[in-house]
C-alpha cells in the first residue's frame, strides 16, 4: 500500500502540475483540454483509494475470503454509485460533474468496508 500511495501520489502530483500540456499533446481543441482537465482533477485522487481497495480486496481473496469483497462491490455500485450519480446529475447544479463525482464514491466505500472486515 505504501508503494501505491508514494508512486500514485507522485504521478498524480505531476499530472496536476502538467495536466494541460500533457492533454494538449493528445487533444487539439483548447476547450476540450479544459473539460478533460476538470474531469481529471475530479478523478485523480480516487486512484489512490482505488489502489488501496484493490490491495485489500486482493489480500482477502488470496486468503480465501471471496464472498465479502464481492458483496461490498455490488452493494456500493447499486446502493451508492448509481443513486448518487442520478441525484448529483439531476438534482444539483453539478450536471455531468455529478456523475464523475459519483463514479469515485464506491472505491471509498469498498475500502472502508474491506478494512473493517479484514481486521
Amino acid at each position: 500500500m505504501r508503494i501505491n500511495y508514494l508512486l500514485g501520489g507522485a504521478i498524480i502530483l505531476i499530472m496536476y502540475l502538467f495536466a494541460e500540456p500533457i492533454l494538449a499533446f493528445f487533444i487539439d481543441s483548447h476547450e476540450t483540454v479544459l473539460i478533460a482537465k476538470n474531469y481529471l482533477y475530479i478523478a485523480f485522487w480516487s486512484y489512490l483509494i482505488f489502489g488501496h481497495t484493490q490491495t485489500v480486496s486482493a489480500t482477502m481473496r488470496a486468503t480465501g475470503v471471496v464472498l465479502w469483497p464481492t458483496i461490498f462491490l455490488l452493494i456500493t455500485i447499486w446502493v451508492v454509485q448509481v443513486p448518487l450519480a442520478f441525484l448529483l446529475s439531476h438534482y444539483t447544479s453539478l450536471e455531468l460533474n455529478g456523475v464523475w463525482l459519483a463514479i469515485q464514491s464506491p472505491s471509498a466505500s469498498i475500502s472502508l468496508c474491506n478494512m473493517h472486515t479484514s481486521s
